[in-house]
């Protein structure tokens, strides 16, 4: 078993040692939409699980094993569902593949809402029963007793569960205890979004009552810091609750073991990456702002990843057009120590000089911003974390002493693109590396997988700009000379990390 350390997101903060349940235990898997759509093949299950296992997941959530007939809409018969691609055969495959690797899995039954905004209504409700008693019940019947088979999963998601919701996911929750008896059941609630933002009291509540009336046994809340405008990161300066604050109340109300913490692993924001015409909406976030939701959700008894296989699989990420996914992998693996990797500069780390100097507006106030893991709010240009350089030079500078030769394998950039401002995240930027200052040669260009002009339509965005290779590149002084385009550059951490 990996011995993972878990790191305190803030200098004051103890760092807890050989903590393996305090980081990523557990992810969520999405296969496919329908039954044409096949995200991950069998061939591939073996390397997957490989990577999982290695980050210390030993828990897989199937997102979905059905989902509704294109055109259907809202469905009232079980015919009016599919498998997706490869089930129900497939689960078989990855419960083998699990089972050898000492891992467990919760398997995803009919997803409905993509296609019926308001699933809960009673002719939905009744389709989605009927299809768990008549087709979910072909692999409740054929492998509920295998070893690695842990529970179900209901992927139509509640956001806050409201009382006109709760019929549905008794029903459903009722079926899925019926085929499988002793087999807890996961739903995946969400944060809630500005404004009339309820009270973590209120909301842990509201998730008491739900459990009461449904029978769930876990509530796996989605942490929204990558999705939901309105949530926040306890440091980050803005008004609001903080995802802290609410796993804390829904602890103390639920009981750990109870909650789950389904922790968002990309960067918050869409239109630029849907304008670049790129797959899919988000992209990789930074390690450091993991840990610091790892930290966040600590009350929590599991913490789970959605979606690892975008943002941090060497295998099916890039494949999929998310080409910062080895470099999130990357310093993740850093971070925690995990496989012989580590990361390359301590916490507080102040042996670095800005040669373009950052506005006195937005400074570098402590003289180690860039390294004390605090990761700046995507939503708040002025939150202190955000270090700013006008962008009239063309070029944001800063050289980092590392105090002996070091060899880097990956980078991560944080940086902000506030178009109303006019903050763009760099779309590129060159990277030198030498043993003295005199001796540094470029050794990488970072680049974006889109344009500076992709930047006009967003409102606000978070990037982390990295490599997609390892670098394998020592030096005691390395040198980031990131491109502005005449824009102002926010950056608030720098992540480094070897394998």
């Amino acid at each position: 078993m990996l011995s993972l350390s878990f790191v305190g997101a803030l200098a004051s903060l103890p760092s807890a040692q050989a903590q393996t349940s305090k980081a990523l235990s557990g992810a969520f898997t999405y296969f496919g939409y329908s039954g044409t759509n096949e995200v991950i093949p069998v061939s591939q299950l073996p390397a997957f699980l490989d990577e999982l296992q290695e980050l210390g997941n030993d828990t897989i959530i199937i997102a979905q094993t059905r989902a509704t007939r294109a055109g259907q809409g809202c469905t009232y018969y079980a015919t009016e569902f599919e498998w997706i691609k490869g089930f129900p055969g497939k689960l078989g495959n990855v419960l083998d593949e699990a089972q050898s690797r000492g891992m467990k899995v919760y398997v995803g039954t009919t997803l409905s809402s993509q296609q019926c905004p308001k699933f809960w209504e009673s002719g939905n409700t009744r389709g989605v029963e009927e299809d768990v008693r008549t087709n979910i019940a072909v692999l409740a019947n054929q492998y509920r007793s295998h070893p690695a088979f842990a529970g179900w999963y209901i992927p139509d998601e509640p956001g806050i569960p409201d009382l006109s919701k709760y019929n549905y996911y008794k029903r459903i929750t009722s079926a899925l205890k019926a085929l499988a008896p002793g087999k807890p059941v996961i739903v995946a609630p969400y944060f809630p979004n500005q404004p009339n933002l309820p009270s973590p009291s209120s909301l842990a509540d509201t998730a008491a009552s739900f459990r009461s009336y449904t029978g769930v046994d876990i509530q796996a809340w989605q942490d929204g810091i990558g999705a939901i405008p309105g949530t926040k990161l306890f440091h980050w300066e803005r008004p609001g609750y903080s995802s802290e604050q609410y796993y804390e109340a829904l602890a103390a109300k639920l009981g750990a073991e109870a909650l789950w913490a389904d922790i968002e692993v990309f960067n918050y924001g869409t239109p630029l990456f849907n304008s670049a015409g790129l797959t899919g909406g988000y992209r990789a976030a930074s390690a450091r702002r993991i840990n610091q939701q790892l930290w966040s959700a600590r009350s929590a008894g599991k913490r789970v990843s959605w979606l690892h296989q975008w943002h941090m699989s060497e295998l099916v990420g890039p494949a999929n057009g998310y080409v910062e996914a080895p470099r999130l992998r990357g310093t993740y693996r850093g971070t925690y120590g995990i496989g012989g990797a580590h990361s390359l500069i301590s916490l507080n780390h102040q042996n670095y000089t800005w040669l373009s100097a950052p506005s006195p507006t937005y400074p570098d106030s402590t003289g180690y911003e860039l390294f004390d893991r605090r990761t700046g709010d995507p939503r708040n240009p002025q939150d202190s974390s955000w270090i700013g350089i006008p962008g009239a030079g063309g070029t944001a500078r800063v050289r980092v002493d590392l105090g002996s030769a070091k060899t880097i394998d990956w980078i991560g950039v944080h940086t902000l693109s506030y178009p109303a401002w006019g903050i763009r995240s760099p779309v590129s930027a060159d990277l030198y590396c030498g043993a003295t200052t005199s001796s540094m040669t470029k050794v990488a260009t970072l680049t974006a997988p889109f344009t500076a002009a992709a930047q006009d339509s967003v409102q606000e965005e978070e990037y982390v700009l990295g490599n997609r290779t390892p670098l394998n590149a020592s030096c005691r002084y390395f040198e980031l000379r990131a491109a502005t385009g005449g824009n102002w550059v926010f950056l608030s951490e720098i992540e480094l990390a070897r394998d």
